[in-house]
């Protein structure tokens, strides 16, 4: 299966104004081309909300691609546990059976191409007691987070299930120093390393990306007046250019977020441009509306913009550099919020950065139920593939890295090319 599509591919956004949405984070469309017509050819067969989609028999739509059709009957699998899962929690936290008809409209009746955000607001208009209505709240940002993992698994299957010799190219003098310090053994061991060492800049990439799928459970990523598509001269010199979401308050108070994956993930010169960013987007808010250049757009509803914070995903205040000290120079409206206060500030509650782990955690075991795949499993018998490709590939006859003429051999096969391509 593929992964999903990039959220930032223009495509996307001109089709639904920026906003990912739960249908296309349960059907995992990869194509650029042709997106309207897979997603308006779904909607159109009746498809339209969780509720059509959780009761349509998809092996009776005609004229459905295979791939469609894969990918349906996928997301149907993920709406009906939902809608299960949900229904048990409703009777357990002691909900009228009035109130629980209410949610369970409200979720059946989201339309596939609204995004989480929307969702949840709606549940939050019911009324219903404080509470109780925290549970149900979890409850959907915990599925939401799920949905988030459950892509992650899909692509590290579809990299594993990729990774070919070509994809490999041993250094033999960085091997040959390093092996020691690892305590390698076999060949095996070697191309283990390597295979894994790939694999985690990846998941690094990846991760990045996920993060701010994550905040799109809190805030809108669709920020008005930050330009998109090209990285032209104007792009550039646009401050909102830094700003990932914002969150805007009942009372219409706005909080500018510029996302960071980790602690360490801004050097000098980046927190210097974004600490002048900042302070050119609080001059401008603070000029009248007419004369804003680049928060009017923003504010043009009569919202103010009460903070710009510097979010960062995971961690404490107290471990960063001195480099987000240096954004919030950017002025007094700049605060810089870390980990669980970042989570905190977003969602309103204490711990939902342990809401946010759950709901990934779950993500693998429903990777698991709907595929029957064991990522690790398939990671060994990658390896062992792969291994005994490179054997070939470098023409080895020992695999033995205490054995000095291994290393004579590799670099033979290296550097002259005496091995064979497979």
């Amino acid at each position: 299966m593929d992964p999903l599509l990039s959220v930032e591919d223009p495509s996307l956004y001109d089709l639904l104004e920026g906003e990912r949405p739960f249908y296309l984070d349960l059907v995992h469309i990869e194509a650029t081309q042709g997106l309207a017509a897979k997603v308006n050819e779904a909607i159109s067969r009746g498809l339209g909300t969780v509720g059509e989609l959780a009761e349509q028999d998809i092996s009776a739509l005609p004229r459905l691609s295979p791939a469609l059709k894969e990918r349906l009957e996928l997301a149907q699998k993920g709406v009906r546990h939902i809608l299960a899962n949900l229904a048990s929690l409703l009777q357990n936290i002691n909900l009228t059976s009035e109130e629980q008809k209410e949610v369970m409209y409200v979720v059946q009746s989201h339309h596939l191409l609204r995004p989480w955000l929307q969702l949840r607001q709606q549940i939050e208009s019911l009324g219903i007691d404080l509470e109780q209505r925290s549970s149900i709240d979890r409850f959907v940002f915990r599925e939401f987070f799920a949905s988030k993992s459950f892509k992650f698994y899909l692509g590290r299957h579809k990299k594993i299930a990729s990774l070919q010799i070509e994809n490999f190219f041993p250094n033999p003098y960085l091997q040959a120093i390093t092996v020691p310090v690892y305590g390698h053994k076999t060949f095996r061991d070697l191309i283990k390393s390597l295979i894994e060492a790939h694999l985690v800049a990846g998941q690094e990439t990846a991760y990045g990306w996920m993060s701010e799928a994550l905040i799109s459970a809190f805030a809108s990523r669709v920020v008005p007046g930050k330009p998109r598509g090209r990285q032209n001269e104007t792009h550039r010199e646009n401050p909102l250019k830094e700003i990932d979401a914002y969150f805007r308050s009942p009372s219409g108070e706005i909080d500018l977020i510029s996302l960071k994956a980790g602690p360490m993930t801004i050097n000098d010169s980046a927190a210097i441009e974004m600490r002048n960013k900042f302070k050119v987007l609080i001059e401008d808010f603070k000029r009248p509306f007419q004369e804003r250049r680049y928060t009017q757009e923003l504010t043009k509803d009569g919202s103010t913009i009460k903070s710009v914070i510097y979010g960062v995903t995971y961690g404490r205040e107290v471990d960063l550099t001195n480099k987000p000290r240096i954004v919030k120079e950017g002025g007094a409206e700049v605060e810089i919020k870390v980990g669980k206060a970042l989570w905190r500030h977003v969602s309103g509650y204490d711990d939902m950065y342990l809401v946010i782990l759950e709901g990934l955690q779950e993500g693998y075991q429903r990777f698991e139920a709907m595929y029957g795949i064991d990522l690790p499993e398939l990671l060994e018998a990658k390896i062992d593939e792969v291994s005994i490709a490179a054997k070939t590939r470098f023409g080895l006859q020992t695999t033995n890295l205490t054995d000095p003429e291994f290393w004579q051999q590799l670099a033979r096969g290296v550097f002259e090319e005496i091995g064979s391509t497979p």
